[in-house]
């Protein structure tokens, strides 16, 4: 009995450990940092209920080809209601490969890297017209910010700001014309930064 209890008290001492250790970590950075730290979690574990947390109401999906390198295939993209993301995160797209989140992020080690951080002057825009039109709008901001390739990068901006797990290449006239990987953007409402949408960037 006395060995069972000992084994309780260790075990509940562990538990709380790891619990301060987490706050303690999280409560060192910034409002977008914590959310792109959430947000990376919650895809690299297939949390759909994290992942919506992070939504007001909807969240645009899309998928846009940067070049014309590797094999291409049709822009997309869907606004889905918050309820309606799928519980894997995995976006089916009618005669195309389907949208899957975590496959993107498969080869980056999130707990193991720093997100860095850079700040630019202007605005994100709400205004999806086309795929196109908004993906090389975002592209543009990207050419200007500071980007590491495969390593977390936030661009912030006046109403938001923009999460960059991607390879960003080919920069010209401030615009980046190569980019594969994942890019998030955040935008602010009624004084609170969500996920607005999510560019499934390929080359």
């Amino acid at each position: 009995m006395k060995r069972r209890w000992i084994a309780i008290i260790i075990l509940f001492i562990g538990l709380f450990t790891i619990s301060c250790f987490t706050i303690y970590v999280i409560g060192n950075h910034s409002e977008s940092e914590k959310k792109s730290i959430i947000l990376l979690k919650s895809i690299e574990d297939r949390d759909a209920k994290s992942f919506r947390a992070l939504v007001k109401d909807e969240l645009n999906i899309m998928r846009y080809f940067s070049s014309s390198f590797g094999v291409r295939g049709k822009n997309y993209a869907i606004e889905l209601e918050k309820e309606n993301i799928p519980e894997n995160l995995r976006f089916p797209v009618f005669g195309e490969a389907e949208i899957d989140l975590t496959l993107t992020l498969n080869n980056l080690e999130i707990c193991e890297k720093e997100i860095y951080a850079t700040e630019l002057d202007g605005y994100i825009s709400m205004n999806i017209d086309s795929v196109s039109a908004y993906a090389e709008e975002i592209a543009q901001i990207l050419g200007q910010g500071v980007s590491i390739d495969n390593k977390p990068t936030i661009i912030k901006r006046k109403n938001g700001f923009i999460l960059v797990c991607a390879d960003v290449d080919n920069i010209q006239d401030n615009t980046a014309l190569f980019i594969y990987g994942l890019v998030a953007v955040f935008v602010q409402i009624d004084g609170t930064d969500y996920l607005y949408a999510i560019i499934d960037y390929r080359p």
